[in-house]
């Protein structure tokens, strides 16, 4: 999933004035199959490769001119493509999603690492399976403030417990409440 983040706005109302034109210039330059925006505000387009989502989403960025007030967020729900053996599935939505492409968290930092610089991802949420703590902490650590790293909310939200351990290992730099 992608959301638009608007950055440098003094006032709220200007933020998500920016963020609406993101969403309508999205839908008109890209058409519907580009485009589902789910309950939180995400995209979900209708893509296998997250390079072509983030490639679009870039495209609309500067088709208005706001390379520097409107940066890309990423809402991987990483839980959903985590194994029992303790790897990422990155082609999970695909019938026969063979072995090939499982890897280990080290390699979804490195994943990350390299959409981050290509594209001026501003935010990450979900990024690991929230029992992978160890590599949400190094992804935090890594980017020092520079890059959100929201953590795992749904289990925060219903485990004050999981909430003291995101804290106490610095799982996370950021944290969505709804």
């Amino acid at each position: 999933h992608f959301v638009f983040i608007p950055e440098g706005f003094t006032k709220l109302d200007e933020a998500i004035e920016m963020s609406k034109r993101s969403y309508r210039g999205h839908l008109e330059n890209h058409g519907e199959d580009a485009i589902d925006v789910g309950g939180e505000g995400v995209y979900t387009p209708n893509i296998k490769e997250i390079k072509k989502g983030l490639n679009l989403l870039r495209k609309t960025i500067a088709s208005f001119d706001c390379t520097n007030k409107i940066f890309i967020g990423l809402d991987v729900g990483a839980s959903m493509f985590y194994g029992s053996d303790e790897t990422y599935r990155l082609n999970f939505k695909e019938d026969n999603n063979e072995d090939s492409l499982k890897i280990f968290g080290d390699a979804l930092k490195d994943v990350y690492k390299s959409l981050v610089e290509e594209y001026s991802i501003a935010s990450i949420q979900d990024a690991f399976h929230p029992n992978d703590s160890k590599h949400s902490a190094e992804l935090t650590d890594m980017y020092d403030g520079r890059v959100l790293v929201v953590m795992e909310y749904d289990h925060l939200l219903i485990n004050p417990a999981w909430l003291d351990r995101a804290i106490n290992k610095n799982i996370g730099n950021a944290l969505l409440l709804k």
